[in-house]
């Protein structure tokens, strides 16, 4: 793997394009990175825990990590050895909830590390991405089985169909709008599922655009990222698409997630940058700062600092921008 390269300079652009203008602050971001103990951890997703931590999932060291604000990481074992943990986030019941993609289960940590596991019911589903849903339940995606699974805070998992079958299903997050919304990797499709599994799916200008991570935006939208297509790509409640290339060639965004000042974060998986879009589609793109940030979270306070997880360098990287 390439080793981590650091930069604190803020790329400046400005230029338009399809009508949004684009442009970038001549300011600096403070870069922190702190190296995970396990060595080829496979750092994936990470999220800001109920105890005010940041919690991450090692696909490759097959634990869930815990990190303080400060940098102090602690790393916990799983009951099942070659889980494969890849996703994780926080449940209504102030549990961590994660993926075990190997594993084929969905695991629930309390903060002080206990762990249960709950069996998802297809074969080879291999679930990828989980969030909160917006009916108190825990909603996952099944990468190849195209499906979504819905799993209460005491294990009980329903699963539903989605239209197109060997979609790759990632990303996923709860709308505004009460309903689900997911990312269909290999079919450059948007899927909208209601809290009944009942799904509608929304295609994209390219079926190649690869999209991966989605966040709701303060906006009333969904915001997310499309590795291949080079863009972010923003879709409202009622399914229009509308997605704007990035000005920086091979940025490869894959995670995104939303701030408190109405931004949508991005992590740039190619090309190791972060960067950051508002609601009327001004950028700022940094770095790079990393080698493969993958997950991304956004963590308020004072001040409010982004987190990502850095695949190729096996860190947990936080940035204070200015």
């Amino acid at each position: 793997m390439r080793r981590l390269r650091r930069a604190t300079g803020v790329l400046l652009v400005a230029l338009t394009l399809s009508g949004w203008a684009w442009t970038g602050p001549a300011s600096a971001s403070t870069v922190t990175s702190w190296n995970v103990p396990t060595e080829g951890a496979a750092l994936a997703g990470i999220t800001v825990g109920p105890d005010g931590n940041l919690w991450f999932a090692e696909f490759g060291g097959h634990r869930i990590g815990r990190i303080t604000p400060n940098g102090a990481i602690k790393e916990f074992d799983l009951p099942t050895p070659q889980s494969d943990p890849f996703w994780v986030t926080v449940g209504p019941d102030g549990n961590l909830w994660f993926t075990e993609v190997n594993h084929e289960a969905i695991g629930r940590m309390t903060p002080g590390g206990s762990v249960t596991e709950f069996h998802v019911p297809t074969p080879s589903a291999q679930p990828l991405e989980i969030a909160a849903g917006p009916d108190g339940n825990l909603w996952f995606t099944e990468a190849f089985v195209g499906k979504v699974g819905r799993i209460t805070t005491t294990g009980v998992i329903t699963e539903f169909d989605l239209p197109t079958f060997d979609n790759g299903a990632s990303g996923i997050a709860a709308g505004p709008d009460g309903n689900l919304w997911v990312t269909e990797f290999l079919v450059g499709k948007i899927a909208r599922v209601t809290p009944a599994g009942q799904a509608t799916e929304f295609p994209l200008g390219r079926p190649d655009a690869l999209p991966y991570g989605i966040a709701a935006g303060a906006d009333g939208n969904l915001w997310f990222a499309e590795e291949n297509a080079n863009a972010i790509g923003r879709i409202t409640p009622a399914g229009r698409v509308r997605e704007q290339t990035l000005p920086i060639a091979r940025t490869g965004p894959t995670g995104i997630a939303a701030g408190p000042d109405g931004m949508q974060w991005f992590a740039g998986f190619d090309g190791g940058r972060i960067g950051r879009i508002t609601s009327g589609g001004d950028v700022w793109e940094s770095g790079p700062h990393a080698v493969n940030p993958q997950g991304i979270v956004v963590r308020t306070g004072t001040p409010t600092t982004v987190w990502f997880t850095d695949v190729g360098a096996n860190a947990i990287v936080r940035i204070r921008p200015d």
